[in-house]
C-alpha cells in the first residue's frame, strides 16, 4: 500500500514538473499533490472507521453519533476489505498478548501504554454504566498482575 502511494507520488511530481511550461505555476501543482495525499489518508482512516464499526456493533452508535457531530459520514465497507481487517485483528492480537507481559507500575515511569485523547461530548451518554464496569475491571487486572 505505501509503495503504490510512493509510486504515484514521484509520478505525480513528474508531472508536476512537466507543469512549469503550462499556465498553472508549480506551487499550486505541488498542493493539488499534497491534497490529493490528505484526501488518500483520509479516505483510508474513514474505510478502517467503516469495518470497525461492522466488526464491533457495539461502538458503531457512538462512532456514527462522533461522526455526525463534526458533519462526517461513514463509507460503506468494500468487501474486499476482509484481508486487511484480518491482518488489523493479527497485528491487534499481537499487540494484546505483548501489553500482558508488561509490568504495570514497575519502577519510576510505569510502562502504561499511551493514550489518544479524542475529546468526545459526554454530555449525552451512550450507554448507561459503561464507565463503571470498565473502572472495576481495570482495578482488578493491575492487583491481579
Amino acid at each position: 500500500f505505501l509503495r503504490t502511494r510512493q509510486l504515484a507520488l514521484l509520478r505525480l511530481r513528474r508531472e508536476a514538473r512537466s507543469v512549469k511550461e503550462s499556465r498553472v505555476p508549480l506551487h499550486l501543482a505541488e498542493k493539488d499533490i499534497e491534497l490529493r495525499e490528505l484526501q488518500d489518508i483520509n479516505q483510508s482512516g474513514l474505510q478502517q472507521l467503516a469495518e470497525l464499526s461492522t466488526r464491533y456493533a457495539e461502538v458503531a452508535p457512538v462512532l456514527r453519533r462522533y461522526m455526525g457531530e463534526k458533519g462526517l459520514s461513514l463509507p460503506v465497507v468494500r468487501a474486499g476489505t476482509k484481508a486487511s481487517t484480518g491482518s488489523v485483528l493479527s497485528t491487534h492480537r499481537s499487540l494484546i498478548s505483548e501489553d500482558s507481559h508488561m509490568s504495570w507500575g514497575s519502577g519510576p515511569s510505569s510502562q502504561a501504554p499511551s493514550v489518544i485523547l479524542l475529546d468526545p461530548d459526554f454530555s449525552q451518554p451512550a450507554c448507561k454504566g459503561a464507565g463503571d464496569s470498565k473502572k472495576k475491571s481495570s482495578g482488578s487486572q493491575k492487583k491481579s498482575k
